[in-house]
Order: C-alpha cells, then sequence, then structure tokens
C-alpha cells in the first residue's frame, strides 16, 4: 500500500515558518557548538548537559528528515540542501570516538545551511 503524502506537512516544511524554526534550531545549536569549547564548559556535569541537549537537537533533525521524507517523498532529494541536510544528519549518527570520528566536525557544515534558510538577510555575501 502506497502512503499518501502530507501536502500540509510539505507546505510547512518549505514555508518561511517552516525555514525560520529549523534554522533557529540550526543557530541554537551552533550556539551549543560553541559553549563547548569554554574551558569552564568542560566541568563533568556540563559536559553531560552539554552532550544531553545536542542528541536532543539531533534527535529533532533526524525527526525533521523523517518528516520530509514522509511529506514530499525522495523528490525532496531533488533539493541539493536537503541532501546536503540528510549527510549532514546522518554524519552525526557516527560514533564521537575510534577512526570515524573526524566526519562528526562535518556537522558544522549544517550552519551554512542557514545561507540557503534565509536567502534575503542582509549579512548573506552574494
Amino acid at each position: 500500500m502506497m502512503l499518501k503524502r502530507d501536502n500540509e506537512l510539505e507546505l510547512f516544511l518549505e514555508s518561511n515558518r517552516g525555514h525560520e524554526f529549523i534554522g533557529v534550531l540550526v543557530l541554537l545549536n551552533a550556539v551549543l557548538w560553541g559553549i563547548q569549547t569554554f574551558s569552564w564548559a568542560q566541568h563533568p556535569d556540563i559536559v553531560s548537559l552539554l552532550h544531553h541537549f545536542d542528541s536532543v537537537f539531533l534527535g529533532v533533525f533526524l525527526v525533521e528528515l523523517v518528516v520530509r521524507i514522509y511529506a514530499s517523498g525522495w523528490r525532496s532529494f531533488e533539493k541539493g540542501w536537503n541532501l546536503f541536510d540528510a549527510f549532514v544528519i546522518l554524519i552525526a549518527l557516527v560514533p564521537s570516538t575510534g577512526p570515524l570520528s573526524i566526519l562528526r566536525t562535518l556537522r558544522l557544515l549544517r550552519v551554512e545551511r542557514l545561507i540557503s534558510l534565509f536567502p534575503r538577510m542582509p549579512w548573506r555575501l552574494h
């Protein structure tokens, strides 16, 4: 049985409000990564708390990816940014230790998505 695509979800994800919502989450996640670089954030309790927040952000982004695929089908990957997002989200699932840990640094590229989410922002490079 073929799943019926949800046009309302697709419209929300592609709307300004949907882009703003995800953009704010990407920005907050980037701030979280920045906080992790401070020496005071190296306390074990803070490291644990920041790790939990990071996991929540990853969970939200993963849900967004699944909802996008459900709403739009595989055609959602016709847009390069959606394919890029999927790649970055899946990289984040790679364990943070071992030889593949370097791939997790590629998650920082997700901040680059802000450029596509807010194309009319004055700070955008042309």
